[in-house]
């Protein structure tokens, strides 16, 4: 929570009770929030909405995958 949020950061975010990993993007004076996967639409907020962001993502140490039982 640091790190204020910027246009083009990965961040941790929350709208309307709903968490979000998503790229936020500036357009105009609209935030939206973009997916690295393109299966999935981007989050244009609607005036009214409110989004909270949690964080900024810096980095990543290791992608965790389920053990096998």
């Amino acid at each position: 929570r640091s790190l204020t949020p910027r246009d083009g950061d990965i961040a941790i975010c929350v709208v309307e009770g709903e968490l979000f990993v998503k790229r936020l993007a500036k357009k105009g004076s609209t935030w939206c929030l973009l997916s690295a996967n393109a299966a999935y639409p981007p989050v244009t907020l609607k005036q009214g909405q409110e989004l909270v962001v949690w964080g900024v993502v810096k980095g990543m140490v290791k992608l965790f995958q389920r053990g096998r039982q």
